[in-house]
């Protein structure tokens, strides 16, 4: 009893915000203490950014003008309770732009369009990263692994060489913009440049249109080398080093070798 006591999660309030079709459209974290408190909801959907360790409700994309409800809830271990029933209301724009109900419609899906593809593009980033770090393990390991062979070396500098090749295309050339030559954007900046349309009301432009066209184009072969990067040469790399008993590395099961 004590350690479930101590294992228990903290009970949280939660706002939940749900389109006319009654789709989730965003949860809003709400104060559990006691009083009167206020939440505020931004007319957004949730962020895609990579998630942290702790709970946060930042605004994404912006929502389409129309009828939404707002729903208070509980969340106590495995139950989700309830307290309030829905309560409508409407989000209306102001008419100060030109845009059609149509054409605001068309800017939701696009918003959620380029969120999508930031949110892929960025975790991304991070499993680059997080490869990088098993890949300098792997070095420090290999160095320390008596029956390691030069073979294997090569190898490890192959992945690591393909590795930067996909950071060069993801985030940009440092080489050479760091000595203050021009260079294209990366597909890191371009989709980021495209996500700040969600900032405004206003329609897309022909490039933010023409940025998401390109991404959508260049990512998914970038994002196939990764994964077969990671799930088959990789790997294979890190069973061959568990198998002479090299030091340990992050990302590997050992295995016991019982004599």
């Amino acid at each position: 009893d004590l350690r479930a006591e101590d294992q228990e999660r903290d009970p949280m309030i939660v706002f939940v915000v749900r389109d006319a079709d009654g789709n989730l459209v965003r949860r809003l974290k709400a104060p559990n203490s006691s009083g009167m408190h206020r939440v505020e909801w931004d007319m957004r959907r949730p962020s895609l950014y990579p998630a942290g360790a702790s709970i946060t409700d930042n605004g994404g994309p912006m929502v389409a003008p129309g009828t939404y409800t707002a729903q208070l809830m509980s969340v106590i271990g495995n139950y989700v309770t309830p307290l309030t029933d829905p309560q409508s209301f409407t989000i209306t724009p102001l008419f100060n732009t030109k845009l059609t109900a149509t054409d605001r419609d068309e800017l939701a899906t696009f918003h959620r369009q380029v969120s999508e593809l930031q949110r892929t593009v960025g975790a991304t980033g991070r499993v680059v990263g997080e490869t990088q770090e098993r890949l300098d393990h792997l070095r420090a390991a290999l160095f320390n692994t008596i029956d390691a062979t030069p073979e294997q070396l090569a190898k490890l500098n192959a992945m690591e060489s393909q590795l930067r090749k996909i950071r060069v295309d993801l985030y940009g050339d440092r080489t050479i913009s760091r000595r203050s030559e021009p260079v294209a954007p990366s597909l890191s900046q371009r989709i980021n440049r495209a996500a700040w349309s969600t900032d405004t009301t206003q329609g897309p432009t022909g490039t933010h249109r023409e940025i998401l066209r390109l991404v959508r184009e260049k990512f998914p072969p970038l994002l196939e080398e990764l994964r077969n990067l990671i799930d088959q040469d990789l790997v294979a790399f890190e069973k061959s080093l568990e198998a002479m008993g090299a030091p340990w590395t992050p990302g590997r099961i050992p295995v016991w070798r019982a004599e």
